[in-house]
């Protein structure tokens, strides 16, 4: 989400802000993603004279694991509640 951008296409803003969150199918690859992305976000400041902060939101979660039973369970549910 970008919470903040400026006001015009062809201008640099004073300050802009974005909010995102980085899914992947586990740690590993989470954390590989994410300093891939604070890459870009370097290289682009870099690039246009600009400064970048890179604010850790949070905790990381733990690798997904499916549970089929889960699912199945999940589903009925879904479905008796409309």
């Amino acid at each position: 989400i970008v919470k903040e951008g400026g006001t015009a296409a062809n201008v640099i803003p004073e300050h802009t802000e974005m909010e995102f969150t980085l899914r992947a199918q586990d740690r590993k690859n989470v954390l590989i993603l994410k300093e891939k992305l604070e890459n870009c976000f370097k290289a682009a400041a870099t690039a246009t004279g600009c400064s970048v902060e890179i604010k850790d939101g949070g905790p990381l979660v733990d690798n997904l694991i499916s549970s089929e039973p889960m699912s199945k369970v999940f589903e009925a549910f879904a479905r008796a509640v409309g």
